[in-house]
């Protein structure tokens, strides 16, 4: 006989209509982590939730040193806030010393998590530390730095949706420019459009060195902006056809009917995956 037991991870905020971990003030992503001191194997993980809708992009993950971490198979972005209650997610007897739950906040909510109690059910016996994952999930990669000639570039990754890159006086055209620190395989990108300018003319390019360009397929002559004709006001995702190495990502907006202010950006997260399947926090 194959003995289980569950190891709970609870409550990390009290309140008077119950006790529930959750964090606030616009969160990029959180994470709540279990370290067994040693390899173990789980073959399932519980999850109570106490408020729906509050966690619509989570990941199951593993790791064997605490560093580099893999999503565990079939428990990527999922909507763990879908419902109130207790939910039990399969994990099919997987191998390792560290797991963890992650909620990112790809939708720009100002509070997530909302989870009252977290348990890894663990064998009695343990198996073969598992590998890797050989072809990871996209997720939101980080991104080091955002400059443009003008505007405040740095509201894009602020994590406030409500700050915003906008650069007026009728210019041209007006270029952003994301640094990924390293080369990683961008699958897409996800933004949100504020009512501050507009940006019906985008261009979405990528480089490995500053100097060479070439533009996403399907990512010419876009209207990405939140103001103006057909406007993509709030949370967009634009999703590439296939994985591209690139380090730096440019928006390109060109203005030939003369608007007033272009760009309105309030956030802009890039995806993809680098060598290891995850680069949350």
């Amino acid at each position: 006989m194959v003995w289980l037991t569950c190891w709970t991870l609870r409550l990390l905020v009290i309140r008077s209509e119950g006790t529930y971990w959750r964090w606030t003030n616009y969160p990029k992503a959180v994470a709540l982590q279990q370290n067994f001191g040693a390899p173990r194997t789980v073959s399932s993980v519980k999850l109570f939730t106490q408020t729906p809708t509050k966690a619509p992009n989570t990941y199951f993950q593993y790791s064997q040193n605490g560093l580099d971490w893999s999503d565990i198979p079939g428990l990527s972005n999922l909507d763990a806030g879908a419902s109130y209650g207790s939910k039990t997610y399969p994990v099919n007897n997987l191998t390792a010393q560290y797991f963890r739950i992650v909620v990112d906040n790809m939708t720009y909510l100002s509070d997530i998590g909302y989870f009252s109690d977290l348990q890894f059910c663990t064998l009695a016996t343990t198996g073969v530390p598992t590998p890797p994952q050989a072809n990871p999930a996209s997720h939101r990669l980080p991104v080091t730095l955002a400059t443009s000639q003008a505007g405040n570039a740095g509201a894009v990754l602020d994590g406030l949706p409500w700050t915003n890159w906008v650069v007026d006086g009728r210019p041209s055209s007006v270029e952003l420019l994301l640094n990924l620190g390293e080369v990683r395989n961008v699958t897409g990108l996800r933004y949100f459009a504020t009512y501050s300018a507009v940006a019906r003319h985008t261009s979405i390019e990528y480089s490995t060195d500053l100097n060479n360009w070439t533009i996403f397929p399907g990512a010419n002559d876009l209207n990405t902006g939140g103001y103006g004709p057909n406007p993509a006001y709030g949370s967009n995702l634009i999703n590439f056809p296939a994985p591209t190495a690139a380090r730096y990502i440019r928006l390109r907006i060109t203005n030939p009917e003369g608007e007033w202010a272009l760009g309105g950006y309030g956030e802009i997260d890039v995806l993809g995956f680098s060598s290891q399947a995850s680069n949350h926090p």
